[in-house]
């Protein structure tokens, strides 16, 4: 008995990530099945999301869609499933990325009805989380039309395809101490088709120190190719000496031993090559996995939505507050079986996960926003919350080194208001910006904040000049206070360029910089991040590479060079000399070999704007603005779209004023305030001539 053919709807970024994306090779699967597709690319349908998962469909399928709201997912009649590709560690594993993925998934997967990870490991994250019929399928998998056998000849000893992160490049390094590594940046799929048909020897090497099962496994496998991969998170999903040859985690020099050996070994490396072909080839395509996964799928199910919030939010079993009706009575149904049988007396109280608090802020959010017409937009993405606009340096590409000083409003903000503030965000588990236009830690109440909203569970970036963190209680309080990244903002370590450009000593910075990393090391902690921020400019490029080693020896984690202040020389017009270039290549060589992560602002400003609808900026008096960007003049009161003081955040965010302005920038056509911005002006130079103003 055939299956019947079904309508899916795919949601993913299979736009934007085209033509390498995961659901470009989905949706040839379902299609060569049979099914009918509805596609949609979430990032560049935000603004009519809501209507387009509306329409009728028998299973909605997102691939990851961070952002999506869980309103939007939970409301719809068909089953819904999550395909989560990213990586997201173990219960006892995680790095930096790997948790603020799981921010990004705890956001909204309780509102799927299945969710599927790439990764066996992850599972019990994924149930953690929230995420409910949690269920393996790797994304690892063979496109037919694609990962084939060609008759080309054999070019390359060893290739290795992929971002050249600090880990990888430090493993790479030592593998070219002995042999040659072709690796460029290809990828078109075809190319890389091509590419692996012309190895003898493809390498495989995580992204960071967490194991993974990669999608590329299938990619190289299905080419025919011989693969040799760091040892993977699913030891049974392809097996060692069977389907490919693997080394030892974090071991190039086992690695090298592999290499060797293969190389010198070519019957044998043959004989892998062919077997692993034959396996994913007969057990391992994307028609397999969607023909799993749509069998695992209950079709039948027909939910039935609570009508709204009017009457209160019903709960499941687990105590989390939903919208479907049929998980509201399994509960009633359980917990009255058990009052039958004696085995409970008493009807249970509701699970406070998340607290009561919590439920009735996300209830009142949601309220607003059915009222303001169900906005595109949802929840702010992250937070940007200004602790104080003093500053103890005037620095020059600073706004507030530009701005009339007679109307530049100064104070810090209160703890009290800071609490009212964070009250009000419905999803504690986000990421918040922690600083605006003066230095944060000359607010006193500062570090009780930062205690105070860790606590809530708040992801915590902040940036300091470095010149008040001078002695040891202050950095420990710092450190165990709960933020999660800390900047230093030098942009040289040439004495007379620092003083140029911050008017300060550059020798007190650094001694404070040398202090947070020894009381750092004396607790054991990794956390917070320590990172060196580097505004490009003329004077600053040329000598990355001597600041990168410096941060390096000292003990910073992470170096980053943008472009700040619309005072200050365009980024790309620094960068695109050839002596540029070079100086940006030894800064990466250098970052490499002092393991420092170094991190380069594209050259290209999109006409996009990544605030709009995404981050909440309030400044110090409680106004709340678009972004940090200095349109604002050096008062917010000239352009805000209300104060937490008076309106809650809800209804500033999903308010008429800032619907308005989502569609203006939505359209690109950015505001007068906008137009001191790159991206603004970006969006006035992309735009069609006949385009009305």
């Amino acid at each position: 008995m055939s299956e019947p053919i079904r309508t899916i709807h795919l949601v993913g970024a299979q736009e934007s990530n085209a033509p390498w994306g995961v659901e470009c090779r989905i949706i040839r699967a379902l299609k060569s099945l049979g099914h009918r597709v509805i596609s949609t690319d979430f990032r560049k349908n935000r603004d009519n999301l809501t209507a387009r998962l509306r329409i009728p469909a028998d299973l909605v399928l997102v691939c990851r869609g961070d952002g999506i709201p869980p309103e939007m997912i939970e409301n719809l009649s068909c089953p819904t499933a999550l395909w989560y590709a990213e990586l997201l560690g173990t219960r006892t594993s995680c790095d930096q990325a790997a948790r603020l993925r799981r921010q990004q998934l705890a956001a909204n997967c309780c509102a799927f009805d299945y969710c599927f990870t790439h990764d066996a490991t992850s599972i019990e994250v994924c149930r953690d989380l929230g995420a409910r019929n949690v269920r393996w399928l790797a994304t690892a998998a063979v496109d037919e039309t694609l990962n084939k056998r060609l008759d080309l000849p054999t070019r390359y000893d060893v290739v290795f395809v992929g971002t050249e992160t600090g880990r990888r490049q430090r493993i790479l390094d030592a593998i070219r101490s002995r042999f040659e590594v072709y690796s460029p940046q290809m990828w078109d799929m075809h190319e890389l088709n091509g590419l692996y048909n012309s190895a003898r020897i493809v390498l495989n090497l995580h992204l960071s120190d967490l194991l993974n099962t990669e999608t590329r496994l299938c990619e190289v496998l299905g080419a025919g190719a011989f693969l040799l991969s760091e040892a993977l998170s699913m030891d049974d999903f392809l097996i060692d000496g069977t389907h490919l040859a693997s080394f030892a985690h974090n071991r190039p020099e086992d690695c090298i031993d592999k290499i060797g050996h293969y190389l010198s070994h070519p019957e044998e490396r043959r004989r892998i090559a062919d077997q692993g072909y034959d396996f994913v080839h007969r057990r391992h395509t994307f028609r397999h996995r969607m023909q799993s996964m749509l069998a695992q799928i209950d079709f039948q199910q027909h939910k039935h939505l609570w009508p709204g919030y009017a009457l209160g939010v019903p709960r499941d079993s687990d105590g989390r507050p939903t919208l479907v009706l049929e998980r509201f009575y399994e509960t009633v149904d359980k917990n009255l079986a058990r009052i039958l049988s004696g085995t409970l007396r008493h009807q249970p109280q509701a699970q406070p996960v998340p607290s009561q608090s919590l439920l009735d802020t996300r209830r009142h959010w949601q309220s607003v926003r059915e009222n303001a017409g169900q906005p595109a937009y949802g929840y702010p993405a992250s937070y940007q919350i200004e602790p104080t606009t003093l500053c103890n340096l005037r620095c020059r590409m600073c706004s507030q080194s530009h701005w009339d000083q007679t109307q530049l409003e100064r104070g810090h903000m209160s703890l009290a208001v800071f609490k009212q503030i964070v009250a009000q965000i419905p999803n504690p588990n986000s990421f918040l910006l922690f600083q605006g236009l003066g230095e944060p830690f000359l607010n006193p109440e500062y570090p009780d904040m930062v205690r105070h909203a860790a606590d809530l569970g708040f992801q915590i970036m902040t940036a300091t000049n470095g010149l008040l963190l001078n002695d040891e209680e202050l950095c420990r309080r710092v450190i165990s206070s709960g933020i999660g990244v800390l900047v230093y903002s030098i942009d040289s370590f040439d004495r007379n360029i620092y003083r140029s450009i911050r008017g300060a000593d550059l020798d007190k910075v650094l001694d404070n910089v040398r202090l947070m990393v020894a009381v750092r090391n004396r607790t054991g902690r990794r956390i917070p991040r320590l990172q060196v921020n580097v505004v490009g400019m003329p004077d600053t490029i040329p000598g990355l590479p001597e600041l990168v080693a410096t941060a390096g020896s000292i003990g910073i984690d992470t170096v980053k060079m943008q472009e700040e202040g619309t005072e200050t020389p365009n980024l790309d017009s620094c960068m695109t000399s050839g002596a540029a270039q070079r100086i940006l290549a030894e800064a990466q060589r250098v970052a490499r070999q002092y393991n420092v992560a170094l991190h380069l602002n594209p050259k290209i400003v999109e006409p996009v704007c990544r605030a709009v609808g995404q981050l909440c900026y309030i400044s110090w008096q409680g106004y709340v603005t678009p972004c940090c960007g200095n349109f604002t003049g050096s008062n917010p009161k000239w352009f805000n779209f209300g104060s937490v003081l008076e309106n809650s955040l809800a209804e500033l965010w999903f308010g008429a004023k800032y619907q308005k302005f989502y569609r203006r920038l939505s359209a690109q056509r950015p505001p007068k305030e906008c137009l001191q911005c790159p991206i603004g002006q970006k969006m006035i130079a992309c735009r069609p001539k006949t385009a009305a103003a």
